[in-house]
């Protein structure tokens, strides 16, 4: 976020492979599976270990995730998992 990079950050684990998408160091987008998106993103939050690359791009991506901030971002996802796993219990 601090570099302002644009560029995807690929995550990968023996269950989950998954990309975040940032333009100018902002979070814009998720992919995990099939989910896309603030789906994707919550799935990838979920990666605790593995591997991870950034590639960094030129172009920049369609923007699927809106957010204030990153840390928004992942605080609201955070609080969203957490909200998930009371209701299932």
């Amino acid at each position: 976020e601090n570099s302002r990079q644009t560029g995807v950050l690929a995550l990968q684990n023996s269950t989950l492979t998954g990309k975040v998408l940032f333009n100018d160091g902002q979070i814009v987008g998720a992919e995990c599976g099939k989910l896309v998106a603030n789906e994707g993103f919550r799935q990838i939050v979920e990666i605790t270990s593995g591997t991870f690359d950034f590639e960094k791009s030129v172009q920049p991506h369609p923007v699927t995730i809106e957010a204030p901030s990153n840390t928004n971002l992942i605080l609201d996802s955070l609080r969203q998992m957490d909200e998930d796993a009371v209701s299932s219990e």
